[in-house]
Parts: structure tokens; C-alpha cells; sequence
């Protein structure tokens, strides 16, 4: 009963911080407004949200090859009506384009690029970004470089095949055959399926359908949010102990485990709160769907809370300055969110950043939102929950057992 005593009048100190209620509902749900909308359409390929952008072409490829790149790849019929292509006569006219904004991309494509793919030779497509839009660059350096890839790898291929069918050590009698006419049809050929509905590289989810850029934002905002009552929570209990108040409580009747218990339990239902009136408030203010079924990313989410609680009493136990953790709560909490997906997706990291991301919490927290939301199993996510359950078990022991005996 003490526990409960003590949680409630935590949570009570927070419910009337009208800035710390602004930081914790109001600002996550704002900014995923605007990084919601802003980016819809981008991290997915659905053309219907996809936003218009227009290319500056410069084609010096007398071939077939770069035609096909512009009237089936880029032009084709998914992709016509969100991108327009403009076509100048050489490569100082597209990047002047680029520069003065008149076109989002510049793309380049260089001479004899039919014949050194054809020939399987070195050969490389430029792509003149925008600094201000490298979210559309980077849409169409996957477009082209997918094109390019599997154009030539099949032509690599089809140059060894016809090698090896040309030696007359491998072939028992003379067969009359044209090879380049040969390698030629199946360039061709690869050059169709590239412009074919399935020429894109885009990730695939896990579960039944792809996440959309609100829904995205939304469990991104919501994973760093929740992360940021680590600090606040171990701020009131370094608070309380710089003022001797804590020191008071631990010298009434109630055990200190019960205190200990019930601030932490206190950060434990404040991050749930949290959690629940933002994923109606997303819900109903964006049309934000956390899954099919919704239990899941709730389960993900009390996991993601347990997980953050513990972890404010492991820094209210190791850290005694509030400054330091005022430092944490700014600079730290920022530089895992970047690295945990949220502010873009750790897809475009590095690999070793990759791996280096999972030691975050706020990670596997993403990971399983986008997961619940695409429609996944309850296997699938039975990771992320033990991983968050056992960094919030360590940390709540560590935390609590250094905080009993200081």
C-alpha cells in the first residue's frame, strides 16, 4: 500500500509540471505531425503518397540501355505520374538546373554506358543531389542503381556463358552460333524486367504490409519520448535525496525497499500513461494504426516502459549530480534516439552502426512498434520484449541495491 502511496504523489508532481506535461504529450505528438507529413510517402514505395519530383536527364548513351533506364524504369507506368523527367544536352546544363532548384535530381548517364554494361565493363551513372532534398536523391540513386545493378550482372553472366561456349575445349563440335546477338537479346530481356513493377529495392516488414511514414514517426517519437523518464525520473529522486527528503522517508516505519519500489513504480506508471494517451491521440488525430492488433504494441510498449524505469533508478543510483543528469537528459537521450531510428531509419546507417544500435533500448522498442504495426506474429516479437524486460530487471537491481546501502 506504501508503494502505491508513494508512486501517486510522484505522479501528482509530474501532472502538475505543466512543461514537463508539454514535453511528454504535446511535443511528440506535434513533431509527429510534421515528420509525418513531411516524409510521407518517402519511406515506403507507395506512389500514391510518393511525393512529385522532377529530373534533370543528361543522356549521352547512344544505346538502348539508358533509353530504357528513362522511358521504362523511370517513366513507367507507377512511377509517371510522380516524376517528371527533363532532358538537356549536357551534363553543365543539368547540374545548372540542380543548382539554381529548378529540377530536384540531376542523373547523368555517361557514354557507352549500353556498351560497357553490354561488354560487362566498369561504368557509373551520376546522380546530382540537391543538399536541401536528400531524401528524393537518395529515392532515385536506389532506382538507378537496382537498374544498373541487375543489367549488369545478367550481361556478366551472359559474357561467361558465352565464353565458356565458345571454347573449343568445352564444345565437341563447331556450333554456329552469334554470341554478341545472343548476349545482346538477353540484355534485353533484363532490361524489362528492370522496369517491371519489382525493379525496386525496398524493404520488406516482417509482418503482412508496409508501414507508412506516420505510423513510422509515430512509434519513433513515442520510443524517444518514453526514454526521456529515465532522466526525469532519476531527477526526482536525486532531488529528494539532495534535500534530505529521501533520507527522511528512509527513517519512517516504511522499508526502504517499499520507498525504492515506489519510485519506481511511480516513473513505471507515469511512462504507461504516457504511453496509452499517445497512441489514442495519434490514433484519433492522424488515423495512426499501431496494428491490427493493438495489444501488441501495447505489450511492446509497458515492456519499453519497464525497461526505462529501471533505467532511472540505475542513473539516480550511479550519478549524484542533477546537472550530470540535466547533461543526460539533453545531449544523451538525443544521441539514442538518432542511433535507436528516430530521427531516420537505421537502415541508412552503416552496418557496424547498426549493430552498435541495439545495445539501446529505445531500438528494440522501434523495432517491435513497426513490427506490431506491420502485422507480425506474437513470436516475432517475443525478442524485443524479453531483451526490454531484462534491461529493465538489471537496471531496477543494480539501481535499487546501490540506492538501499548510499
Amino acid at each position: 500500500m506504501k508503494v502505491w502511496i508513494i508512486a501517486w504523489k510522484d505522479i501528482k508532481i509530474r501532472l502538475k509540471d505543466r512543461k514537463g506535461m508539454a514535453l511528454f504529450l504535446f511535443l511528440p505528438i506535434l513533431l509527429t505531425a510534421i515528420l509525418g507529413t513531411a516524409l510521407n510517402g518517402v519511406l515506403t514505395d507507395d506512389t500514391n503518397s510518393m511525393p512529385k519530383m522532377t529530373i534533370a536527364v543528361y543522356n549521352a548513351d547512344a544505346g538502348e540501355i539508358g533509353t530504357r533506364l528513362i522511358e521504362d524504369v523511370l517513366q513507367n507506368e507507377r512511377l509517371a505520374s510522380n516524376i517528371t523527367i527533363h532532358s538537356f544536352t549536357s551534363k553543365e546544363k543539368v547540374e545548372l538546373q540542380v543548382i539554381e532548384g529548378k529540377n530536384d535530381v540531376g542523373l547523368i548517364i555517361p557514354q557507352d554506358f549500353s556498351q560497357k554494361i553490354g561488354a560487362a565493363e566498369s561504368t557509373q551513372l551520376e546522380v546530382l543531389q540537391d543538399q536541401g532534398k536528400p531524401l528524393i536523391s537518395q529515392f532515385v540513386r536506389s532506382i538507378v542503381t537496382s537498374y544498373a545493378n541487375r543489367v549488369g550482372a545478367v550481361a556478366k553472366a551472359s559474357k561467361e556463358v558465352t565464353t565458356q561456349l565458345a571454347n573449343p575445349k568445352q564444345t565437341a563440335a563447331a556450333v554456329s552460333v552469334n554470341f554478341e546477338s545472343l548476349a545482346a537479346e538477353v540484355i534485353g530481356q533484363l532490361g524489362e524486367a528492370a522496369g517491371s513493377e519489382d525493379s525496386f529495392v525496398v524493404d520488406q516488414p516482417i509482418g503482412k504490409k508496409a508501414v507508412s511514414s506516420m505510423q513510422y514517426y509515430a512509434a519513433a517519437m513515442l520510443a524517444m519520448f518514453l526514454l526521456y523518464n529515465a532522466t526525469v525520473g532519476a531527477k526526482m529522486i536525486i532531488n529528494e535525496r539532495s534535500t534530505e527528503t529521501l533520507a527522511r522517508l528512509m527513517n519512517t516505519p516504511t522499508s526502504k525497499t517499499s520507498i525504492l519500489l515506489g519510485k519506481y513504480v511511480g516513473t513505471l506508471a507515469f511512462s504507461i500513461l504516457q504511453l496509452l494517451i499517445f497512441m489514442g491521440a495519434t490514433n484519433a488525430a492522424f488515423g495512426v494504426n499501431w496494428g491490427e492488433n493493438v495489444l501488441q504494441s501495447i505489450v511492446i510498449g509497458l515492456t519499453y516502459a519497464i525497461a526505462v524505469s529501471g533505467l532511472s533508478m540505475m542513473i539516480a543510483a550511479m550519478i549524484a549530480n542533477e546537472q550530470a543528469v540535466e547533461t543526460i537528459s539533453g545531449l544523451g537521450v538525443q544521441i539514442l534516439a538518432a542511433l535507436g531510428g528516430s530521427m531516420v531509419p537505421i537502415t541508412v546507417f552503416p552496418d557496424f552502426m547498426q549493430k552498435i544500435a541495439h545495445i539501446t533500448p529505445n531500438t528494440w522498442a522501434l523495432n517491435g512498434f513497426i513490427d506490431s504495426m506491420s502485422g507480425t506474429t506474437w513470436q516475432a516479437l517475443l525478442l524485443p520484449s524479453v531483451v526490454l524486460l531484462a534491461i529493465g530487471t538489471v537496471t531496477l537491481l543494480i539501481g535499487t541495491l546501490r540506492l538501499r546501502y548510499q
